[in-house]
This record gives C-alpha cells, sequence and structure tokens, in this order.
C-alpha cells in the first residue's frame, strides 16, 4: 500500500536544507489520493510578501506538463518502495534542468521530507511538519478548475520573483495570486491556518 500525502503541512526551516535565499516561511496544502497528487505551496520571503505555487501530478507515471513562468515543464511521478519519486525536466537558456525530488514520511506520518537527490537540486532537503490532516477530498469544482488552468495553461501573470531553489517540489504550475485567489475561492485551502 502507498502512503498518503493529504494535509497541511508547515516547513521546518531550521531543520531543512535549501540551496538560494530561505524563505521565512513554507506552507503546503496536499491532496493525494492516487494517482492523483494535487499541490498548493505557499512561500512566504523575508519581506512578508507571499508566493503561491500549484502542482498537479500523477503517481501511475504519467507524464503531466506544467507552465512555469512561460516554461513547460514535463514531470513524472511514480513510486520507488516507499517514497514518491517527482522527477521534472525543463529547458531554461539552452539548458535543460533535470530534477529528482523524494518524497517520504516519518514513522508516526508527521514529518514529510523532499529530498532532491542525482539531480540539479542534489543536496536540497525540505523538511515539513503536519499541522493536520486532509479530512475534504479535493471538491470536484476547485479540481475542476485546476484542471482548467492547467490544461489550457491558464495561469495569469507569473510572479518574476519565485526562485526555482525556494521550491521543495519541482514541475510546478506558478500562479499569480489573482489565479491563486480564483483556486481558494473554490475551497482549496478552505483549512488553511
Amino acid at each position: 500500500m502507498n502512503l498518503n500525502f493529504s494535509g497541511v503541512w508547515k516547513g521546518n526551516l531550521e531543520k531543512s536544507k535549501l540551496l538560494g535565499p530561505a524563505p521565512k516561511a513554507v506552507l503546503v496544502k496536499i491532496n493525494h489520493a492516487d494517482p492523483e497528487l494535487i499541490v498548493e505551496m505557499v512561500i512566504t520571503k523575508m519581506d512578508d510578501t507571499e508566493d503561491r505555487v500549484l502542482f498537479r501530478g500523477l503517481t501511475n507515471g504519467e507524464e503531466v506538463a506544467n507552465p512555469v513562468h512561460g516554461i513547460q515543464v514535463r514531470s513524472r511521478s511514480n513510486w520507488v518502495g516507499t517514497e514518491l519519486l517527482i522527477e521534472s525536466w525543463m529547458k531554461v537558456g539552452g539548458r535543460e534542468g533535470h530534477f529528482r525530488d523524494f518524497w517520504s514520511l516519518s514513522g508516526d506520518g508527521q514529518t514529510l521530507t523532499m529530498e532532491h537527490r542525482d539531480d540539479d537540486l542534489a543536496g536540497q532537503i525540505t523538511l515539513l511538519e503536519r499541522t493536520h490532516t486532509s479530512q475534504r477530498t479535493f471538491s470536484d469544482s476547485a479540481a475542476s478548475t485546476l484542471r482548467k488552468a492547467l490544461v489550457t495553461g491558464l495561469t495569469g501573470r507569473l510572479n518574476p520573483f519565485v526562485r526555482f531553489a525556494h521550491w521543495p517540489i519541482i514541475g510546478l504550475a506558478a500562479f499569480n495570486k489573482t489565479a491563486a485567489e480564483a483556486a481558494l475561492d473554490t475551497g482549496f485551502l478552505d483549512s488553511y491556518p
């Protein structure tokens, strides 16, 4: 049986090893019902501005494309033992970036580790602590809104200050606040503190 990452998670930045400038806070809401994985990440920068990132993946190895800053990111997710491997590729400035992000849960299910191995962010490890378990599944209207945005590439105006090294998961579709708020309006983060 595969693990379930559903819940709301807060980044433990003191115990994490991030490449690049560290954010002030990271909050992640995950809705996971194999094979679908939907993630919203809120990254609070040191100046208290927020970046919101949405990501859709399939854990069955099927390739998914997500636009990030106008760059197409191809991702595949599959189980490697008890870890979920999210592998992504993107071309930036004539160079192809390759990312291998391994997700695992602690024995008590209270710590989510996102570790980059053998990739362009090798050594980055993000530790997230569970704030509470998601009791709801992703609403049909929220899923429909997110799917439409991802499939049509409807990402709105992207925030240029999101830095790839801040993301514990790569292969993300970055949405500006307008698009993120639209996803929030559908009830996606109704349990967000």
